[in-house]
């Protein structure tokens, strides 16, 4: 949450008590939490969950948007 100032207590409110069981879809959720702006033209998420694997320290995923038209 670097340039678009949504708070991490905003995410925290609207998904702590839902079930996500895929990051893609609890990554995709927050990037458009945070797209629903309107003053947002481009945003970037990424979630890390920490020993999702058994041999890993973190599984992490990142995926962006833009409103902004490609030419």
């Amino acid at each position: 949450f670097r340039c678009a100032e949504i708070s991490m207590s905003a995410v925290l409110l609207r998904f702590e008590h839902n079930r996500f069981y895929l990051l893609e879809k609890l990554t995709s959720d927050i990037l458009a939490l945070a797209a629903d702006h309107p003053w947002v033209s481009w945003a970037e998420v990424e979630v890390d969950k920490p020993h999702a694997l058994r041999f890993s320290d973190s599984v992490s995923l990142s995926i962006s948007c833009s409103k902004e038209p490609q030419f």
